[in-house]
């Protein structure tokens, strides 16, 4: 096949022809004309150069970069040939790098084309060894072509065949045919020893190789880089002289600037791309081009126009390997212009913190540090600062960390110092979404550690909260994560208590929409829905009438009131509607830590119909009681800090009466009864809003709109505390007056002023539209009703003895004085015991004995005084005294005396004599005994 052209068998047709001239420089010429590439080569071969063709498709006359490589139509192989290949070995591959002759070089491809399965190619003999071309059919674009180049060169070591491991590259000149390797004297011819006209698919190649279908890849003439090193070069800028002239400088360009008189292109080419992306570029490349024989200012200029990237250490490697050695940055970076880098700082600030020296903001982002030396070394991505240093109650001292994150936004987390050790610490800020590689993360934690010791210079620790509600001396509210000021709403990061509820003391939605919801319960007959809702606001205002405390319940016996939608709309002031709410499942210690939590805020319990009358009890004097439990420390004889304190209104619901509970717990719970205020939640206000809309806006516009409204409301009470005094106490001297209400009802007081008052403040600051005159007057019969059926109790001293005879009349004897089994007397008691002896009648002189013990515990048991209740009987005349007596006196069997109560029954408020007995009677089903 003598019109054999190589050219035109290997190289795609439409772009630019690259022919290299090689002599004391390297020339390249770029034609779109196939016939002028001839020329050139013809050219090139009278002024005695070595000629060379680029295999890629060019897009852009002027470079020979491999990313101005469109596309390509074969690959090849390399065989270097001579004298010590075959014994000189290739520290990459650690096998030869050639053969001792081109015979078995070309023996050596036989046996791999044939063991491989590739089809036999186009050999070329290049004066110095063999080159081997496998054509293919059509055009592979550059980034499909790389995966096929790689897996080759893979394959040749695999398969021990020797060819040259860096000529595997999109950018690669080959020696043209018909021309000379000027390396020799006399030159050595280039010529085709075996034409070819075959091609195969790229489809085939790919399967005899083992290639993915899909595979695509980025050369690597040019520094691939990830976006997060992109971000980091970005940032950066270079000084050439720096990267030349540190101790530890690059090798290679250091040889590139003592040899440029005679540096082969693809070096300088190398070179250029490094200086090129250097600050002081223009300098940099004239020191490495001055004193070269085809060196021009002009041509220098416009081949680094065409560069597109810093080259690689590997890129550098490939056209002179023995370059690197003894590099001490070998295979820690990968490229090097990172060792002349400074970083372009941005603006210092990020919010309202600065980054302190010498950390600073890269001019596109990200955290980077100078270290002494000034080489700078990249820390991490995005904004990332220490905002606080703080103490928390619980965990000690705390830094808070706020991250900037490209689609989450600012996030706020807690370190404690504790968690400071690198693997504790890798794991808090991965846990937050600050993720390092290994090169970057000593450097992140030590910024971390860096950051709170500066801090710690500056001021003191900030004391973490520890409770919702006022603080300050009412100068803040706390709410969530916000610090609600007269002035403004700032930044309370949670601490470990808070961080349990912060979250749902959030707002969301819109402030407008939680308007339109809530103003729903200003329609006629919702008045009393109204009033409990706005225990929301009305929570905040308790502290100021002097009370700590008090519960509002909501009864029916049925669901589809409402009950549960009025603590929701209650909640909403502040928070969450619906994950504010206490379950019938939280325990008692829970409800208590949740009230010393909120504090300020409004507690709802929703459904608690199944707490028993001894937990409502509890429960309504720790809510009124405005602070928890004292509790011992462990393994010390010493009480903890008690800080579980309160001001608030806890709101609840239920389907059976509170009142009733406590009523069956005790003979008079006048305690606990005054510290709740239980409304009946009927039917009448249900017609007022439709099932449709009632579904729409309670069940979904509530739950997406809410939490707004705590903010404004208090800044308007910051704003007039002297108005808001005034108004609360006015409203509660007004409610107490026409109420009638006592001391013994200032909780109900508290309660009915805070939320009244509340409403009147919230209308004045536009918040909501609530006739406040026309839910009053709904409300003021309610709370009438409620004082009447709770009638203070009178001390009924009498009431409490017939209670204990009444529940122990299997205990009772009932027997006259002088009546005496052991005398022969022949009269019979009227009543024997059935059980235990408590108590002891004897009809013939009024007298009942009733045994001290177990009066005592059982009034004990009843919450009832019972020094106070013998005193008063003993005003009364009822009390003969308090003595010894033998109990069992006319009866078989002797007793051993015990002491008693002495209680005259003929006492006119006394029960008659006899009654004990004719009452046991009857109610044991017996005729009375006889005579």
């Amino acid at each position: 096949m003598t019109d054999f052209n190589l050219i035109d068998y290997v190289v795609p047709t439409g772009g630019y022809y690259c022919v290299v001239g090689a002599g004391s420089g390297f020339k390249s010429e770029y034609t779109k004309d196939r016939a002028e590439v001839d020329i050139l080569v013809e050219q090139f071969v009278k002024q005695r150069k070595d000629v060379y063709f680029m295999l890629g498709k060019i897009t852009e006359a002027g470079s020979r970069e491999a990313t101005n490589v469109e596309s390509l139509q074969s690959v090849w192989v390399d065989i270097d040939c001579g004298t010590g290949k075959a014994n000189d070995i290739d520290d990459a591959t650690g096998q030869p790098k050639g053969y001792e002759t081109k015979k078995e070089a070309q023996l050596a491809l036989k046996e791999f084309c044939e063991t491989v399965g590739l089809p036999f190619p186009a050999v070329i003999d290049s004066g110095g060894g063999i080159h081997a071309y496998w054509a293919l059919t059509e055009e592979v674009p550059r980034t499909r072509w790389l995966p096929i180049c790689k897996r080759l060169k893979q394959v040749c070591v695999t398969q021990e065949f020797y060819a040259d491991q860096r000529v595997f590259d999109a950018s690669r000149i080959l020696r043209v045919p018909g021309t000379f390797n000027q390396k020799y004297d006399p030159p050595a011819p280039v010529t085709v020893i075996r034409p070819n006209d075959k091609r195969i698919t790229p489809d085939d190649l790919r399967e005899i190789l083992g290639v993915d279908s899909e595979a695509e890849e980025v050369e690597r003439g040019a520094v691939a880089l990830s976006p997060l090193e992109e971000l980091e070069y970005s940032n950066y800028t270079s000084v050439f002289k720096r990267i030349v002239t540190r101790s530890d400088g690059c090798l290679q360009l250091q040889d590139c600037i003592r040899t440029r008189q005679s540096l082969e292109e693809p070096r300088w080419f190398d070179a250029l791309s490094i200086a090129k992306f250097c600050s002081d570029s223009t300098k940099a490349a004239v020191i490495l081009s001055e004193g070269h024989p085809d060196y021009s200012f002009e041509a220098t200029q416009r081949k680094m126009h065409g560069i597109k990237g810093p080259h690689s250490c590997t890129e550098f490697a490939s056209h002179n390997p023995e370059g690197c050695k003894g590099c001490p940055h070998k295979g820690k970076i990968k490229t090097p212009i990172t060792l002349g880098q400074t970083v372009k700082r941005a603006s210092n600030s990020v919010g309202p913190v600065k980054y302190r020296p010498p950390y600073l903001k890269g001019e596109n982002g990200g955290i980077y540090v100078q270290d002494k030396e000034g080489e700078a070394h990249f820390v991490y991505e995005y904004d990332f600062y220490i905002s606080q240093r703080m103490t928390d109650p619980n965990d000690g001292d705390v830094a808070i960390g706020v991250v900037y994150l490209p689609k989450d936004g600012k996030r706020e987390f807690t370190i404690q110092n504790e968690q400071l050790d690198s693997r504790e610490l890798t794991r808090v800020l991965a846990k937050n979404g600050i993720l390092a590689d290994k090169k970057s993360t000593p450097h992140l934690h030590k910024y971390v550690i860096d950051s709170i010791k500066a801090l710690g210079t500056e001021k003191a620790a900030d004391k973490m909260r520890v409770q919702f509600g006022w603080a300050d001396g009412d100068t803040s509210f706390i709410v969530g994560e916000s610090e609600i000021k007269v002035d403004g709403v700032y930044h309370s990061p949670p601490s470990t208590i808070t961080n349990v509820y912060s979250d749902f003391l959030q707002p969301r939605g819109s402030y407008e929409k939680w308007q339109e919801v809530f103003n729903m319960y200003n329609r006629p007959g919702l008045e009393v829905h109204a009033f409990a809702a706005l225990s929301g606001f009305g929570s905040a205002l308790l502290k100021f009438t002097g009370q700590k405390g008090a519960i509002i319940n909501l009864v029916h016996p049925h669901a589809g009131t409402g009950k549960t939608t009025i603590l929701r709309m209650a909640n909403s002031i502040a928070g969450d509607p619906e994950m504010l709410l206490g379950t019938p499942d939280d325990t008692a210690v829970g409800r208590i830590n949740k009230l010393g939590t909120l504090n300020n805020i409004v507690n709802t319990m929703d459904e608690l119909t199944n707490l028993d009358e001894t937990e409502v009890g509890k429960f309504a004097y720790a809510a009124s009681q405005g602070r928890g439990k004292e509790k011992a420390q462990m393994h010390i004889n010493a009480n903890r800090k008690n800080e579980i304190t309160w001001r608030n209104i806890t709101l609840s619901s239920s389907n059976s009466s509170f009142y009733q509970k406590l009523m069956s717990l005790k003979n008079a719970p006048d305690g606990e009864l005054m510290r709740i205020i239980e409304f009946t939640i009927d039917y009448q206000g249900v017609d007022v809003i439709s099932t449709a809309e009632g579904k729409q806006m309670f069940d979904h516009q509530l739950s997406q709109n809410f939490g707004h409204a705590i903010v404004p409301f208090i800044q308007y009470v910051m704003a007039n505390p002297e108005h808001m005094k005034k108004t609360l106490l006015g409203v509660q001297a007004k409610i107490d007056k026409e109420l009638s209400l006592t001391q013994r009802e200032r909780n109900w007081s508290a309660i009915i002023a805070s939320n009244i008052a509340a409403g009147i403040l919230a209308v004045e600051a536009g918040i909501i539209e609530f006739e406040m005159k026309r839910i009053f007057h709904r409300v003021a019969p309610e709370i009438k009703k409620l004082r009447l059926e709770t009638v203070a109790p009178v001390s009924d001293c009498f009431a409490l003895v017939g209670e204990f005879i009444n529940e122990h009349v299997p205990n009772v004897l009932s027997i006259d004085a002088e009546a005496d089994a052991r005398s022969g007397k022949t009269k019979r008691p009227y009543l024997e015991p059935r059980g235990a002896l408590y108590i002891r009648e004897e009809p013939d002189v009024n007298i009942v004995y009733i045994a001290v013990s177990k009066l005592r515990k059982y009034w004990d048991l009843k919450q009832v005084d019972y020094n106070r209740t013998i005193a008063e009987l003993k005003a009364k005349g009822c009390c003969i005294k308090v003595y010894n007596k033998d109990m069992g006196k006319g009866m078989p069997m002797t007793t051993t005396p015990t002491r008693c109560v002495w209680l005259d029954s003929s006492h006119p408020e006394f029960i008659g004599a006899k009654t004990i007995a004719k009452e046991a009677d009857n109610a044991s089903g017996e005729s009375e005994l006889p005579d």
